[in-house]
């Protein structure tokens, strides 16, 4: 299926509001140069049935306490930083025991830093001599791990840094440039034997120690390209096909500048699965991602990675609601702990996990195997599916009632999780309202067991497109300026752009193309404004336009152009939201000074509007 196509096809379910898994499944995979290309169904929901995972920051650079690789040759000098390897000891490093913590934490997957932007790996790599096999104390990680996380059915994974300080064929030389153990050659830095070193490395965390997913990081550099990223990915998914790929291994997540969290554009950049690191709370929308795995990256200090002798933790509280609000939206969680430069880690650290499995203990069925849903995340919690079961946890301890829109079938049963309690409940113009004061000691998540006869599928949701006008959008009326590649013969010029984005729809636009194949028209807002969306109604004539598709494009400049909007399909009224996607969520609008509308047609072609209505708060 061709790239316009399948955006179009994306485009026209949102409009009728058809929000099945099938309907965003294009969302990862090869991208746009490896279009065949996509990891297979059955991995990627094996994963998302994991729903906790551990990240673990560690490595030679705990000993100095500062953050991991982004301390070196600033807060600690580099001649110190790079010697750090000779005194690493990391003797109470005991694989079985981080096994059997994980288990007592709930934890079903892990990936520790195999390699970090400083370049020193956490195993016996037969490409550098900068690894744990030149440490002071010799033992290998992952080969450790390996063995102890398939003993204790933990999924193993690896986080590897696209970048390297430390090794001389990287560019651009940065953080105090390379290392001494690696030797510089004539030609370095050379990017082509970096890259094959990287896939080198990559395929013996593949091969060597069974990993099943990498978990990649420094794709924002500007050396890194989406070129590359695309080959790796291929080669990585040929060397072993169930291998997941978050989606750092492409530049989707830097595409759109220093916002390098925001808008990845899963048709065109690749990647199996999405990490948002640290942003938990910013609007998720299980809306968005109903079967694109996706994956908050969180760190239980909530000031550094790595080892920290004075961390900053989370409470239990936090924690608890934090994974449960993600694991409502249709995530997985994924917490990082920084070990000390021993191996073991700290006791409050500890303590803070056990709350956390303690909890996911008692309360895991509502967790674990599950999707978002069946209610669309509501102010004061979440809900989570499976089958014919549905969970409702409330992480706002002041909600007595709770108001949710009725699904298509009622529940055969209501109550506290765990218990015989029943919960009391109604329907009222066509909402659910729950009666929650009845539960006591539930804290910090109350969670409502619900029953059903049949599975339970998503809850309907009006209109998602126009909901920006939910967001208090209004209308633009005036202050517009138009251009056009050309327009009929039978408009009378100038076009009178204030009457096509009034009240009332005109009979009398429409544009053109005489020669050319692809005319548009270009709205110049006069400033940039935050645009939440716009209406386009057609003026419905006999001859249909012999139209191939229909493009809408933004601009800051009117030099760079975004293609946010495709449709093969003609419509009388097209409802186009402006949003970014931020590795999870779906925030309503974009700051935007020029909108372009545009055909791509088999032949000269009119396309003929009678109201335009655009929304923006300023």
């Amino acid at each position: 299926m061709k790239i316009t196509q399948r955006i179009g096809k994306l485009c026209l379910l949102l409009i009728v509001s058809i929000f099945s898994t099938t309907a965003f499944s294009q969302l990862s995979g090869g991208g746009d140069l490896n279009p065949d290309l996509k990891a297979p169904k059955k991995a990627q929901e094996k994963w998302m049935d994991l729903r906790v995972g551990l990240s673990v920051h560690w490595g030679p650079s705990s000993l100095g306490g500062e953050e991991i690789s982004w301390a070196r040759d600033r807060k600690i000098p580099k001649e110190v930083y790079d010697n750090y390897y000779k005194s690493f000891a990391p003797t109470k490093f005991n694989a079985e025991e981080w096994a059997s913590l994980m288990k007592r934490w709930g934890i079903k997957y892990m990936a520790p830093t195999a390699k970090h932007h400083d370049g020193f790996c956490l195993w016996y790599s037969d490409y550098t001599p900068y690894d744990m096999e030149s440490a002071k104390y010799k033992v290998d990680i992952m080969k450790e791990l390996s063995k102890a996380c398939k003993r204790h059915h933990i999924m193993l994974g690896a986080y590897y840094s696209n970048l390297d300080w430390y090794h001389p064929d990287w560019a651009p030389y940065n953080f105090g440039g390379p290392g001494p153990l690696i030797k510089k050659q004539n030609d370095s830095p050379n990017l082509e034997r970096y890259f094959t070193f990287f896939e080198n490395q990559c395929l013996e965390l593949i091969n060597k120690y069974n990993v099943d997913f990498i978990q990649f990081d420094g794709e924002w550099d500007k050396t890194y390209t989406h070129e590359v990223g695309s080959r790796l990915y291929r080669r990585f998914h040929e060397e072993k096909p169930e291998i997941l790929l978050n989606s750092r291994i492409d530049i989707g997540r830097r595409s759109v500048g220093k916002g390098n969290h925001l808008y990845m554009d899963g048709l065109k950049y690749c990647g199996d699965f999405q990490d948002r690191e640290r942003l938990v709370k910013h609007g998720n929308n299980v809306t968005a991602w109903l079967d694109h795995p996706w994956q908050a990256w969180v760190t239980i200090d909530k000031n550094q990675w790595s080892y920290n002798k004075t961390p900053k933790l989370m409470s239990p509280n936090e924690l608890i609601r934090d994974m449960v609000g993600v694991v409502g939206n249709n995530g997985n969680y994924m917490i990082n702990l920084g070990p000390r430069p021993d191996g073991a880690f700290e006791q409050a650290q500890i303590a803070l996990m056990d709350s956390l499995g303690k909890w996911l203990h008692q309360y895991g069925k509502a967790i674990y195997e599950t999707r978002g849903g069946p209610f669309y995340p509501y102010k004061g919690g979440v809900s989570t599916r499976k089958g014919r079961d549905a969970w409702l946890l409330v992480t706002d301890p002041t909600i007595q009632q709770l108001h949710l829109p009725a699904l298509g079938q009622e529940p055969i049963s209501a109550k506290v999780f765990g218990t015989k309690q029943k919960i009391s409940w109604k329907k009222e113009n066509n909402q659910w309202i729950f009666d929650l004061s009845t539960i006591e000691n539930m804290q910090p998540v109350r969670v409502v067991a619900l029953r059903f006869k049949k599975r339970v599928g998503l809850s309907p949701i009006k209109k998602v497109l126009s909901s920006y006008e939910i967001e208090g959008a209004k209308q633009l009326t005036n202050g517009l300026t138009v251009k056009y590649s050309s327009v009929s013969d039978a408009i009378k010029l100038p076009i009178n752009i204030d009457a096509l984005i009034g009240d009332q729809k005109v009979r009398d636009f429409s544009f053109q193309s005489k020669k050319e194949k692809t005319p548009y028209i270009e709205l110049d807002l006069q400033k940039e404004r935050k645009v939440y969306g716009i209406k386009i109604h057609r003026r419905v004539l006999k001859n249909n336009p012999d139209m191939k598709t229909m493009n809408l494009s933004i601009s800051g400049d009117a030099k760079s152009w975004t293609t946010i909007w495709k449709t093969t399909k003609l419509e009388e009224v097209w409802d186009i939201p402006f949003n970014i996607t931020d590795m999870g969520a779906t925030i309503q609008g974009r700051s935007v000074r020029y909108i372009r509308i545009g055909l791509d047609s088999n032949k000269p072609v009119t396309l003929s509007f009678s109201k335009l209505s655009i929304y923006t708060k300023e």
